[in-house]
């Protein structure tokens, strides 16, 4: 059996998104947290989005997820501001669930496709 290695990337995401969710919420105080948190902010929630556009090149795909991930942050910032709701646990939980469902549709889109 061989991976495809196009199934990595979401699914790195989506452990990344976990992981970083379960290290913010049980608080947990180490520079992996850090480190994951900053990762998961600057590229998980843009990739999910922009893998669904089927780019053909990775640096483009990566520059666009950079740029969807931080757009996606302000706007939940500001909608929870805006709302009266702000929490930075809150904004966390829905880039993540942005980032899963994402990833979950890629996955579901890419097995209606026939393999090349």
């Amino acid at each position: 059996m061989t991976v495809n290695p196009t199934r990595l990337v979401p699914a790195a995401a989506a452990l990344i998104a976990v992981a970083a969710t379960v290290l913010v919420f049980l608080d947990v105080d180490s520079p992996l947290r850090v480190a994951l948190v900053a990762i998961f902010l600057l590229v998980c929630p843009g990739l999910a989005l922009v893998r669904l556009l089927r780019l053909d090149d990775p640096l483009l795909e990566l520059t666009l997820a950079v740029a969807f991930s931080l757009a996606l942050a302000g706007l939940v910032a500001v909608a929870l501001l805006y709302a009266d709701l702000w929490s930075p646990g809150a904004g966390l939980v829905i880039l993540v669930v942005i980032t899963l469902v994402g990833t979950l549709l890629e996955s579901t889109l890419s097995d209606d496709q026939p393999a090349t």
